[in-house]
């Protein structure tokens, strides 16, 4: 089952205009947004709406020489 991960630290969040000034904002909510935001830009890109992207997410993970990596161990500790 394919999973998508994107950054949601504060520690280097999310570059917006909230409130008058520039901020770094993070978090889950954060990264659901982004990733809406780049379906967005598929979308203009191809000139067509994509749907629900779940079927080709989930055949792309299943193909051989996939751009899916299963991470096993390590940790998401900042630094390092």
């Amino acid at each position: 089952m394919p999973d998508i991960s994107l950054a949601a630290a504060s520690r280097d969040g999310y570059v917006v205009y909230l409130d008058g000034k520039l901020q770094a904002l993070g978090g889950t909510s954060a990264s659901a947004s982004a990733f809406g935001g780049l379906m967005a830009l598929l979308q203009q890109r191809t000139a067509s709406r994509q749907g629900n992207v779940a079927p080709t997410l989930y055949a792309l993970a299943a193909a051989p020489g996939t751009s899916f990596h299963d991470i096993s161990n390590g940790s998401n500790s900042v630094p390092g």
